[in-house]
């Protein structure tokens, strides 16, 4: 019973790190084409 616990919160804590880099990820992908965007406008 204990073993089965640990594995559901493992899995549950690598997809939590999954979509919080995929996040990260996407928000400075984000960032940098304002950027860009601001830079071509120019």
């Amino acid at each position: 019973m204990y073993s089965i616990f640990l594995i559901t919160i493992r899995i549950t804590y690598e997809e939590l790190c999954i979509k919080f880099s995929n996040n990260l990820i996407i928000d400075t992908s984000k960032k940098n084409f304002s950027k860009i965007e601001n830079f071509s406008g120019l």
